[in-house]
């Protein structure tokens, strides 16, 4: 009865393995409208794998004359607004304008305390045109892109002219790359009446992403200003409110929050902000968690912008190339071939010298494999030449195992032979753990890939053992 018990449990493990082999190396399908497509996440293939999106970027030559507020030491306060404009986006904070105020547009023109000249406004101004500016410029961008987790890019500084080139992988993140580089990420909350700045970048101290569910998801941008600027923010939610006159006709004083001067809500407060926290409302609450989703990108994206602050140049995009990855398609048949002809012979090898032992072993390997390889799918490890390198690397390491303890049971118990082979493994690649480690925070993707793979190849070789390879052999 136990070995019948010994063998049918044998035979589970390796339809088990079977199993997990079919859906990691081909995948498991379902309709999507008139194709078949795999649930089953792609890898997620490096520039030298999946090809690269090159953005030049120069310096904005842009300039316009424009009417301006300045204050008695001849500093920019604002620009004059000429007309009355409305430009919203479908964010709000309590409530959005009704474009009932320019009765009080005209009244609080007049009460504008700055004086006003006419001045040729530049996007980058002589005195950013230098390269502790453009070094600056580079560094937010480097760290907009890290807080994003845009996983691998390159970016060049030509420090005499202060162009740049960003190079990032043609995938799902490449247009967010794009804009997060190209946005100054200048902010501002201006009287809607007048134009005249009442905060801006410099009176922030933080800002990010928040929601709040009930029966509905809302995503939301918070800004968080300065101790000092408490104070300002609770006299405007006083000042921008909407009112009754006496003849019971509203009257609206509305502020605009801008970004890179375009306006992304439009709108008056509903309370008294106390607190020195602006909520900003992105989009409608809803019960869809891909609308939310939406919203909260949008949120986050954002957040980034403020919470880095503005560059101090002003980008436009030169060109846009598509640069195709030098790994052809039959480079990769190649390899593959090389991998599973290199796989074929190992195997042979273990059957022959192991026999039915060496067949267990051949089936154990592959699903170690297939496993490692669906943990590095879903853990979204960036695959890069040296990561593969790691990959066969750990692969290495596992078949090490199998013939150590293989060579082992044909003295000893199986279960002393699988303990002692353990130890001796995992004692010996402790090193490689620390590598694992080290590497897997490194900011550089090419290093940290490394890093994940072995932290993932040795952490499934070990806990595969434990379950697959121990189970099959000795329980």
């Amino acid at each position: 009865m136990e070995k019948k018990i010994k063998i049918f449990k044998t035979i589970a493990i390796i339809f088990i393995i079977l199993i997990l082999s079919l859906i990691s190396f081909v995948g498991v399908f379902r309709d999507n409208l008139n194709a078949k497509a795999n649930i089953i996440p792609e890898f997620s293939l490096g520039m030298e794998f999946a090809g690269t999106r090159e953005f030049k970027f120069t310096l904005d030559t842009a300039s316009e004359e424009k009417n301006v507020y300045i204050d008695d030491n001849g500093n920019y306060k604002g620009t004059v607004v000429e007309e009355s404009t409305s430009d919203s986006s479908g964010v709000s904070l309590d409530a959005t304008t009704d474009g009932t105020g320019d009765n009080v547009a005209k009244e609080e023109a007049e009460k504008v305390e700055f004086k006003t000249e006419k001045r040729t406004i530049k996007a980058n101004e002589d005195s950013v045109l230098n390269q502790e500016s453009y070094e600056k410029s580079k560094k937010i961008i480097q760290t907009r892109l890290e807080k994003a987790q845009i996983p691998e890019y390159n970016i060049r500084l030509d420090n005499i002219t202060g162009n740049l080139v960003l190079e990032v992988p043609e995938d799902e993140n490449t247009q967010n790359a794009y804009r997060l580089a190209l946005t100054q990420g200048k902010f501002e909350i201006v009287d809607g009446q007048t134009g005249v700045v009442l905060l801006n970048n410099d009176d922030i101290k933080k800002a990010n992403a928040i929601y709040y569910s009930n029966e509905s998801f809302q995503a939301l941008l918070q800004i968080e200003f300065n101790k000092d600027k408490i104070d300002t923010l609770k006299e405007i939610s006083n000042t921008y409110v909407q009112t009754t006159n006496e003849n019971d006709e509203k009257e609206t004083k509305s502020i605009q929050i801008k970004i890179d001067n375009q306006t992304l809500v439009e709108t008056y407060f509903g309370e008294e902000l106390t607190q020195g926290v602006l909520q900003i409302v992105m989009g409608e609450a809803t019960t869809d968690y891909n609308t939310f989703l939406e919203n909260f990108e949008s949120a986050s994206y954002f957040a980034n912008l403020i919470d880095n602050g503005k560059t101090p140049n002003v980008y436009t995009l030169a060109s846009d190339n598509f640069v195709q990855s030098q790994v052809t398609d039959d480079m990769v048949i190649l390899a593959e071939v090389a991998f599973v002809g290199a796989i074929a012979i190992v195997s042979l090898v273990m059957m022959f010298k192991y026999k039915f032992n060496g067949f267990l072993g051949t089936i154990t390997s592959i699903g170690y494999i297939a496993i490692t390889l669906l943990a590095i799918r879903y853990t979204n490890v960036v695959i890069t030449p040296n990561s593969l390198i790691a990959l066969l690397g750990v692969i290495v390491v596992n078949y090490l195992f199998l013939f150590n303890f293989l060579n082992r049971i044909k003295t000893d118990s199986k279960k002393h032979a699988f303990t002692e082979t353990m130890k001796k493994i995992n004692i010996t690649i402790i090193p490689l753990w620390i590598v694992a480690v080290i590497f897997t925070f490194m900011n550089n993707v090419t290093i940290s890939s490394v890093g994940m793979i072995m932290f993932w190849g040795l952490f499934v070789q070990i806990i595969y053992s434990f379950i697959i390879t121990r189970t099959i052999y000795v329980d």
